[in-house]
């Protein structure tokens, strides 16, 4: 084959041409080479031939594929020319070309859907985190109790805390934090058990998703989690105002004459002054104010960190000058124990009397007799450290005046009885 008369020589194919270069290797020419400029991967590459034949049949074969994409081009609209300069932009950073891109994507869409390659990358993320710090259930669970701690949350809290995540790390050993998926915390909630066998109530399965929720969030904040697994739990609507269960005024009396002495006034403290059972294992002499006749409730000692009066009724003084802990010292606790033990000796009472063993029975009890008593939910939702719409539609209309009278009339065998409160 002839070579042409002049080097480079461009073979053109369409608007596109690609040049043909001639490379001598002396000055007599005995030896030579032709290289081929190939720009079809879009950066300038140098193919070397021994032949001018074989360097020819390249650059056509290069110049028509050259041409064919220019073709291609020219039937991208404006539109998709801006898509293609968005993609480019999207992909900034990264180190991968587009057509990779597309390619990768298309390979994840096969497999879990186009619409969620996002949730399928998360919830890979969380089981193999790149940058995150693994932690343990259990030195999650002790570092969040400290945290509490120092912030100042109250024992009650700590302990419900403490006890819902305790059980959390019995049932699921040896985890790792981010092992945890929603699925696997919401069958377990499911699936928890009173110590009788029988299922959780909605409310306590609420609370326990409510401190689970809290726990892995306190983490996902700090860059241990991608995602909160406990975000999407169920959490059970709840009655949050019901009829309440109380004592009668028989009842009531038989309860506290088979009370054990140390825990008589304490007793009388949570039927006539509707005192919480955490709030009374934290009250001291000097909480009662016998001059004003009221209890002060400061904000360590309630549940809602509220601070409040309470009425000290006429029969409730003598329960406590009989207790003689009207005398006693101001540091001079209530109830020196916990409020665990005070609730087994209400439970041997309950027992050694013959009554009903009613959760939270002295304050329910309590504020069902003020209410019908006084009539005045304002008042009772006040001195009793709950909302004016609970006391209306859970104790109001349950008991009679006459009732009341004959509650708060409830005084020990020996006493003369003073005069009833609201008269």
């Amino acid at each position: 084959m002839a070579l042409p008369k002049r080097f480079p020589h461009r073979v053109q194919v369409g608007n596109v041409s690609v040049t043909i270069y001639r490379n001598r290797v002396d000055a007599d020419a005995k030896y030579e080479s032709f290289i081929v400029a190939d720009l079809l991967t879009g950066k300038r590459r140098r193919q070397r031939f021994p032949s001018y034949e074989q360097a020819l049949a390249e650059a056509q074969r290069l110049a028509l594929s050259l041409s064919r994409q220019e073709t291609a081009a020219g039937a991208v609209d404006f539109k998709d020319a801006a898509t293609l300069i968005r993609a480019r932009e999207l992909l900034e950073g990264l180190d991968i070309a587009l057509e990779s891109a597309v390619d990768i994507f298309v390979k994840a869409a096969r497999l879990v859907g186009p619409h969620r390659i996002i949730e399928a990358a998360t919830e890979h993320a969380r089981l193999h985190p790149v940058a995150m710090e693994r932690l343990s259930l259990a030195t999650a669970a002790d570092r969040y109790f400290a945290t509490l701690r120092e912030r100042g949350a109250s024992e009650r809290h700590l302990t419900d805390v403490r006890a819902r995540l305790g059980r959390l790390l019995h049932d699921h050993p040896g985890r790792q934090l981010h092992e945890l998926t929603t699925s696997q915390l919401q069958t377990w909630i499911d699936g928890l058990r009173k110590q009788d066998g029988q299922p959780l109530s909605a409310i306590s399965k609420r609370n326990f998703a409510t401190v689970v929720g809290g726990f892995f969030e306190h983490w996902r904040r700090r860059g241990y989690l991608s995602t909160n697994p406990a975000t999407d739990l169920d959490r059970p609507r709840t009655r949050k105002t019901e009829d309440v269960l109380f004592w009668t005024p028989d009842e009531t009396a038989r309860l506290l004459e088979a009370i054990e002495p140390a825990a008589k006034a304490p007793l009388a403290v949570a039927l006539f002054a509707g005192v919480r059972s955490a709030e009374l294992v934290r009250l001291k002499r000097s909480d009662f104010q016998f001059d004003s006749g009221h209890l002060a409730l400061g904000g360590t000692r309630t549940k809602t960190r509220s601070r409040r009066l309470t009425p000290i009724p006429a029969n409730l003084l003598v329960w406590l000058k009989e207790a003689r802990f009207h005398d006693a010292s101001p540091n001079q606790p209530l109830w020196d124990s916990t409020d665990k033990q005070f609730y087994q000796q209400v439970t041997q009472a309950c027992a050694t009397a013959g009554v009903r063993r009613l959760a939270n029975g002295a304050r329910h009890s309590c504020i069902t007799y003020k209410v019908a008593l006084t009539g005045d939910v304002a008042r009772v939702s006040l001195e009793s450290g709950n909302s004016p719409q609970v006391i209306d539609t859970a104790y109001r209309g349950l008991a009679t005046e006459s009732d009341a009278r004959a509650y708060f009339a409830i005084l020990p065998r020996t006493t003369t009885p003073p005069a009833t409160p609201g008269t």
